[in-house]
């Protein structure tokens, strides 16, 4: 069970770091704009 959350804690932060990274994007495109 240990591992099981450890893996859903992984997940979560790799998908705060897209949503990061999603969030630079798009504020460079509206710069550029």
């Amino acid at each position: 069970m240990r591992l099981f959350w450890n893996y859903i804690d992984q997940e979560q932060k790799k998908s705060n770091l897209d949503r990061g990274k999603a969030k630079i994007i798009e504020l460079t495109i509206l710069n550029v704009r």
